[in-house]
């Protein structure tokens, strides 16, 4: 994970520099990368849209600045993706093992007051 943020920080200094786009892409990827692993193994945030989401909007940051570059039909495909990444992950029921304990005790709950009446 460190190994991730410090080459992310390296590379987005040289693109920065020498003005690489791509590489500065890259280097932002792999900070979000350390970001995720980080929230994943020391903040125990194992629910898919913390993920999704940052991603998913991360993405349509490159597919701004590609449009702003001209070029346009990379763009559309990145923005594609990075509309329907957050969309999906809430469709594909990302949800944690806590959500569905509360769904379980709504559900319980829900029978008992229906046998009551």
């Amino acid at each position: 994970m460190w190994v991730l943020a410090l080459t992310g920080l390296l590379y987005l200094a040289t693109a920065a520099v020498r003005r690489w786009y791509v590489l500065g892409y890259g280097a932002v990827a792999l900070l979000f990368a350390a970001w995720a692993l980080w929230w994943r193994f020391f903040m125990n945030m194992s629910g898919v849209q913390w993920y999704a989401v940052p991603a998913g909007a991360y993405l349509l940051g490159v597919g701004w600045l590609e449009w702003r570059q001209g070029r346009k039909t990379l763009a559309r495909w990145i923005d594609r993706v990075g509309g329907c990444l957050p969309g999906g992950a809430a469709a594909g029921g990302g949800g944690s093992a806590e959500g569905d304990v509360v769904g379980r005790q709504d559900d319980d709950t829900f029978r008992r007051s229906a046998e009551r009446r």
